[in-house]
């Protein structure tokens, strides 16, 4: 957690837009979705063949349910942002929030 914190915090210092943080993870997050429910991601997803290794090793690191779950966090760090919180507190806990939903997928498991 505390080096997703680090990467929050540069990001933010940075300058970068959270709306292009945000698009960014979503897109990762579908990718690790397509690669874990589709037999092939041909025509769904345009990768260089090195990415896509990365992601057929990511595959089996992270259970379905999290990526799932992710993904909902990721409209839940929007909404919040609506509310007008802090772009680096939703994030925060987006992170505190996906780590604790897989740590229990791994104890269920």
């Amino acid at each position: 957690a505390g080096e997703a914190m680090r990467v929050i915090d540069r990001l933010l210092s940075e300058g970068r837009d959270i709306g292009d943080v945000l698009e960014g993870l979503v897109a990762h997050l579908r990718v690790l979705l397509l690669a874990r429910t589709c037999q092939t991601t041909s025509g769904l997803v345009y990768l260089s063949e090195s990415e896509m290794k990365r992601f057929e090793i990511q595959k089996g690191t992270v259970h379905l349910q999290l990526i799932v779950r992710m993904i909902e966090l990721v409209g839940d760090v929007h909404r919040s942002m609506n509310l007008n919180m802090s772009p680096q507190v939703a994030l925060e806990m987006f992170v505190v929030k996906s780590i604790i939903e897989g740590a229990h997928l791994k104890k269920a498991s």
